[in-house]
């Protein structure tokens, strides 16, 4: 694929773009006010915990996942927090937290549990395991010794990440976990969770709501102001080309193109190509027009013509566009259309991808051209 064809590709794809731009704008705006609303309610939480948002040093209870209200970070402990096993005793934080520095004394971070140490290691985890936690676990010869063991909880947290486990690290991980979840259900954390999460998705499902219903009236008041404005365009526009049809061209002076602006210059064009044997000549609309002022037809050549009335060089930003509007509007050709002249790099440009550059002596000619007929 030659280099012109990749930038009308580009091109073509930018005027996708800009044709639903405003739809585009909408859609960003939505979805910003809802991250804004989204951000506002989590930053609302932790400001009730006297953070200053979300991305603020946030620090939770690593017992029961609670988060710590800053002003008491440095003063505060877990060590009260308890759980109840099913005797109805009341086990803490401490009792636990005391096994396992009893448990890391004995065992330390070694992977297997050896004939030394396995009868002490037993009391400590039958205390802490079965009787606190009411856990249940067997005592699993290695694989790699018959004198290494390792822990093997059964029944409930079986299945669990550090359920096997011979280093005190690991152990400590179990405890954390079988006491963090027996700590939320008594303590219905996670239903007071669903709550809340319930009553957020309420409140922000009626923010979406209401902005939506104002955004189709921002929606509905633009479209009537866009068509009023159409419409008065249209009027005007037609008041002018019957005004042009009415012109003695050989009386069209530098001066006088130079008091017209742009919208007139291109129905004065309009005239001036009809006069020139050009078919089926129509002025596109004021916006979204992609580059291409004007859509015109000779000897069944389709052709995009871009006007631009300059006192200055016209540069490559017109090439460009009239590029793009020749894609998209499937031209044969792409015409930039001037009273002035062209930069030198607008030129090279113009030349490299077969676009036509009319200056002020071609436009000269077809001023000539349609007063002789």
């Amino acid at each position: 694929m030659s280099k012109k064809n990749d930038l009308l590709s580009d091109v073509g794809t930018l005027g996708f773009f800009y044709q639903f731009r405003g739809i585009i704008a909408i859609l960003i705006i939505f979805f910003a006010i809802v991250f804004f609303f989204m951000f506002r309610d989590i930053n609302k939480e932790y400001k009730q915990y006297g953070y200053s948002g979300a991305t603020d040093n946030i620090e939770y209870d690593k017992w029961t996942g609670e988060m710590i209200p800053k002003q008491e970070i440095e003063t505060y402990s877990s060590n009260d927090k308890y759980i109840t096993n099913s005797k109805g005793n009341q086990i803490t934080v401490a009792q636990i937290e005391t096994l396992v520095a009893q448990y890391e004394t004995i065992q330390g971070e070694h992977m297997y549990v050896d004939d030394s140490n396995k009868e002490s290691l037993d009391t400590i985890c039958n205390t802490l395991l079965r009787e606190y936690l009411d856990l249940n676990y067997i005592l699993k010869p290695s694989e790699v010794s018959e004198k290494f063991y390792s822990f093997q909880v059964v029944g409930d947290y079986e299945y669990s990440y550090y359920s096997n486990f011979s280093a005190s690290y690991e152990l400590e991980y179990l405890v954390k976990e079988v006491f963090k979840k027996k700590y939320e259900k008594e303590n219905n954390i996670n239903e007071i969770k669903e709550m809340k999460s319930k009553e957020d998705n309420n409140r922000f499902y009626i923010k979406v709501i209401v902005f939506l219903v104002f955004m189709m009236f921002v929606g509905a008041i633009c479209e009537i102001i866009d068509k009023k404005h159409k419409e008065t365009m249209s009027v005007q526009n037609e008041e002018f080309t019957e005004d042009l049809s009415k012109v003695k061209l050989d009386k069209t002076t530098e001066e006088t193109l130079n008091n017209m602006n742009g919208l007139e210059f291109e129905h004065f064009m309009k005239e001036i190509l009809i006069k020139n044997g050009f078919k089926n000549v129509e002025v596109t609309k004021a916006s979204g027009d992609f580059g291409a002022d004007i859509i015109a037809f000779k000897e069944e050549i389709k052709y995009a013509i871009q006007c631009k009335k300059y006192s200055t060089p016209v540069g490559v930003k017109a090439i460009q566009e009239i590029m793009g509007s020749k894609a998209i509007y499937k031209c044969h050709i792409g015409v930039v259309l001037t009273n002035s002249t062209f930069t030198n790099q607008a030129e090279k440009l113009a030349k490299e991808n077969n676009i036509l550059l009319w200056d002020y002596k071609k436009l000269s000619e077809l001023i000539q051209k349609a007063n002789d007929n």
